[in-house]
């Protein structure tokens, strides 16, 4: 069996970048505990995260419209707002479901195993 990379569209609708559209790859396990609250990361770690998850982006130059290449150069060119929001965004979806899942939800939460019904 062959790991399935997922795809990532990463969500700023609750930012000021909000026609900022950044597709990335997930990270591997070790990336991913590398991303949980509290786990220090070097600066060095978190472009070179960025900048081998990324695989594509709408963000241009300011002097055209030219795309900007996605490389850790790129990254650290640009305004800090612009990288923490790429950073929150892909951090937040590394975590899964991020809006409410409905009336019949239970958000995640695990069900009581008395409360599964039982065809016996």
């Amino acid at each position: 069996m062959k790991p399935v990379l997922r795809n990532l569209s990463l969500d700023f609708s609750d930012t000021d970048f909000t026609d900022l559209a950044v597709e990335a790859i997930a990270p591997n396990i070790r990336e991913w505990l590398q991303l949980q609250p509290g786990v220090p990361m070097t600066n060095d770690e978190v472009m070179e995260l960025m900048a081998s998850k990324i695989t594509s982006w709408n963000v241009e130059a300011q002097d055209s419209t030219k795309i900007l290449p996605i490389s850790v150069e790129t990254i650290e060119e640009l305004p800090y707002d612009l990288v923490l929001a790429i950073f929150a965004a892909y951090s937040e979806a590394t975590r899964g479901v991020k809006k409410e899942l409905g009336k019949d939800s239970m958000n995640g939460d695990r069900a009581m195993e008395e409360s599964l019904p039982m065809d016996v």
